[in-house]
């Protein structure tokens, strides 16, 4: 991370953070789904001039979300998982199994995040963050 993309994530947390955005559930991939269409891209754009369609602008968003999804301890795509536990499910993978998160998806009927995960012994179970417990073992971005 260069000098510059860290300052803009600072002033970024400065601005939008659990004490400034109250209506927002930062717990919820949708709720930051919403601060970042709201707020974060048009920052990026219009007060600090950087193009919506560099990797410089994704790089930012991308950080900026991870540190604010439930303080930085879940999981987000392309991130390498380990599961500990599936309590509630009749088939579970079994624990230990390591797999590489595709998608967070949001629940709005149960107010939950779904991770859709690619395991390692082939299949492609979704975890209820929350419920299910997981470890974090690689991020996919610094």
């Amino acid at each position: 991370m260069t000098k510059f993309q860290e300052r803009i994530i600072n002033l970024l947390n400065k601005d939008y953070n659990k004490n400034t955005l109250t209506k927002f559930n930062f717990n919820s991939f949708g709720g930051i789904m919403d601060i970042c269409k709201n707020y974060i891209y048009d920052d990026l754009i219009n007060r600090y001039s950087i193009d919506e369609n560099s990797s410089e602008f994704y790089f930012i968003v991308r950080n900026w979300s991870r540190q604010n999804y439930g303080d930085g301890k879940y999981a987000m795509p392309g991130d390498t998982i380990r599961l500990i536990n599936m309590p509630d499910d009749p088939n579970p993978i079994e624990p230990g199994t390591v797999g590489v998160v595709k998608e967070v998806s949001y629940g709005p009927a149960f107010n939950e995040d779904y991770l859709t995960v690619n395991w390692e012994n082939g299949r492609s179970l979704k975890l209820i963050v929350g419920l299910d417990e997981f470890e974090r073992i690689k991020d996919s971005v610094k």
